[in-house]
């Protein structure tokens, strides 16, 4: 299913100001994970980060602040033009339930599984388990509605439940408007 750009970043914003706010919005989602990853995770030698549906690439560089070698996955086709025209590791795939023979030290997807159904997202949470070797961030938005357009809304515990891992950190997704989106 694809989404395109629009849809990715949307409706923050309408008119002349719509990508000064996805600029201000991107800033603030990059120290929010930053900030996450500083209190959670200990950087190691030789470290790849892997980031599940990386859409046009946003959170890759924060990846990059971490990792020595950072690749993004993304399933659509106009995102992923965007995201390979900006970054050298990003691979187009068909499907996130199977995306090679890479393995992650530290593994993100950034509001990315709340748009599947819930067989595709098990699908893709058993492909993550697959290959992290090391830490997982799960960044959804919990607000959403089940079923209702194409957000299902999820707790951080049936992600944890799902990917048959420990939930050992929840930490609010607050906006840039100050709004909070979720676990």
């Amino acid at each position: 299913m694809g989404y395109g750009v629009t849809t990715v970043v949307g409706d923050i914003i309408g008119g002349a100001a719509y990508w000064p706010a996805v600029i201000a919005r991107t800033a603030h989602e990059h120290r929010q994970l930053r900030q996450f990853i500083d209190l959670m995770w200990t950087p190691i030698p030789n470290a790849c980060g892997i980031e599940f549906g990386c859409g046009y690439g946003r959170m890759l560089p924060v990846l990059g602040d971490y990792c020595e070698r950072v690749i993004g996955y993304e399933r659509d086709p106009e995102l992923a033009d965007i995201a390979t025209k900006c970054y050298l590791n990003v691979r187009r795939v068909d499907t996130l339930a199977h995306v090679g023979e890479e393995h992650a030290d530290l593994l993100l997807t950034y509001t990315v599984l709340q748009h599947m159904p819930e067989a595709e997202c098990k699908s893709v949470i058993a492909e993550i388990r697959r290959i992290a070797t090391g830490f997982v961030i799960m960044v959804e938005d919990g607000q959403g509605q089940n079923g209702g357009g194409n957000v299902w809304s999820r707790t951080p515990e049936q992600y944890s439940a799902w990917l048959g891992l420990p939930l050992i950190a929840r930490a609010p997704r607050i906006g840039e408007d100050g709004r909070d989106r979720g676990n």
